[in-house]
């Protein structure tokens, strides 16, 4: 692979799966009561904001762990198909 001082572009091809997908967590709570149901603690004002940024679909991606650790811990999101947490098939875009 060439080296090249680009950035690469962000695959846009799933970023309504992402969307879906975090709209259904933070739907399950507010942002601090989310945080403290996956990490058990009170975040500091900087973990705080990283959160909130890893479940914002415009400024990150989160990956299957964070996504795994929200199901795994919101019981909310327990019963939830795939299709239904990745909005596949509904008219939401």
């Amino acid at each position: 692979m060439p080296k090249t001082n680009e950035m690469p572009k962000i695959n846009e091809g799933g970023c309504q799966y992402i969307k879906a997908a975090t709209d259904a967590i933070k739907g399950a709570g507010s942002m601090r009561d989310l945080y403290v149901a996956i990490y058990g603690v009170q975040p500091t004002r900087y973990q705080y904001q990283t959160f909130i940024n890893r479940l914002n679909p415009s400024r990150a991606n989160p990956g299957t762990d964070m996504l795994g650790a929200c199901v795994e811990n919101l019981p909310s999101l327990h019963d939830l198909t795939l299709k239904e947490f990745f909005g596949i098939g509904s008219t939401k875009k």
